[in-house]
């Protein structure tokens, strides 16, 4: 039994790391050694942004890419007033190796054309809500039609139809993804709203939202970020930062994500026999995640202009590293 409890929790580190990851006027350069951060945008301001995530695996000192993705995002403001801003965001995958996935952007982009996603900032342009997406009703009816279609170009998936269907069918739930976007977007403008002395650095913690697991715990993230004097001017904000995952909140999380994976594969075994194997598993392994990141932003108008940011989930075994997988994602604005 101790092979097949390793390999689950080793698969739901990676599987749950990988996925991890808050007075209006110009934003400006208040002295030498301060800076402010906030929105000065207008009704009809559009931007969209280039992004590619690469995820690598680390062996022996070999790195090896094993999935690419491109993608563009847009946000639009479209209603502003006094105390908020109302913004519009879209998202299109243009390339993407999995091609299950592929069909899940199709999903949802036929589903965002149908309720738009869109979100409130205070007059800072700091995340303040999302705007409820009316997907429930519409749902059932795409993916059907997008089922039928995949089924009908691939012959493999004729056979294995019920089984795919159930898959899609889980990952596109509503309120998982609007869960998901607003991690995405609260992330993107967690700095607004903000004044930030140079170079001093500023340590926080937050709870991210867990898609494995719902029903389970959060996960803590132990953050430190600065604002790099070398590279802010009067002109444009760079902060960096480095983020690490709380270790117990971490692998309890692991813990609960493995029992489901267990669970579901209908194994013939009894609750104490897998929390025996569990703790077994558990006692010759570790893992962690650490996040390096860098933003720059616009301080005449407050957009951000680029993300960086590299991300590395580690396993350990009895103390040596077991596996290792590196995400780099980066972001920049386009610009007509």
């Amino acid at each position: 039994m101790k092979h097949p409890f390793k390999r689950t929790l080793s698969l739901a580190i990676i599987a749950f790391g990988t996925l991890l990851p808050s007075v209006s006027s110009h934003a400006q350069m208040l002295s030498d050694s301060l800076a402010q951060l906030v929105a000065y945008w207008e009704v009809g301001d559009k931007y969209s942004y280039n992004s590619t995530i690469t995820k690598y695996k680390i062996a022996d000192n070999d790195t090896t890419v094993v999935e690419r993705e491109t993608s563009i995002s847009t946000y639009e403001v479209v209603a502003a007033d006094d105390k908020m801003y109302r913004l519009r965001y879209t998202y299109s995958t243009e390339s993407y190796n999995n091609p299950v996935y592929t069909l899940v952007n199709d999903a949802i982009k036929r589903l965002s054309d149908l309720s738009p996603i869109e979100f409130e900032t205070d007059e800072y342009g700091s995340f303040q809500r999302m705007l409820p997406v009316e997907w429930d009703k519409l749902t059932d009816a795409v993916l059907e039609e997008l089922i039928n279609d995949a089924v009908e170009k691939n012959d493999t998936l004729k056979e294995r139809k019920e089984m795919f269907s159930n898959m899609l069918r889980s990952i596109i739930q509503p309120s998982t993804l609007q869960m998901a976007y607003q991690s995405s977007i609260e992330e993107t403008l967690k700095y607004h709203g903000s004044k930030y002395k140079i170079g001093e650095e500023y340590s926080y913690q937050y709870e991210t939202h867990n898609f494995y697991v719902p029903e389970g715990n959060t996960i803590t993230m132990n953050c430190v970020f600065w604002v790099d004097e070398d590279a802010t001017n009067e002109d444009y904000l760079t902060i960096r930062s480095y983020q690490e995952a709380d270790r117990e909140d971490f692998m309890e999380t692991v813990k609960t994500l493995s029992r489901n994976m267990i669970s579901s594969t209908g194994a013939d075994i009894s609750e104490e026999e897998m929390e025996t194997e569990l703790k077994k598993a558990f006692d010759s392994m570790d893992a962690s995640i650490t996040i390096y990141g860098e933003a720059q932003f616009h301080l005449g108008s407050g957009w951000p202009v680029y993300y960086y940011q590299k991300k590395d989930v580690i396993i350990l075994k009895d103390g040596v590293e077991e596996q290792h997988q590196l995400i780099e994602s980066e972001t920049e604005i386009i610009l007509d």
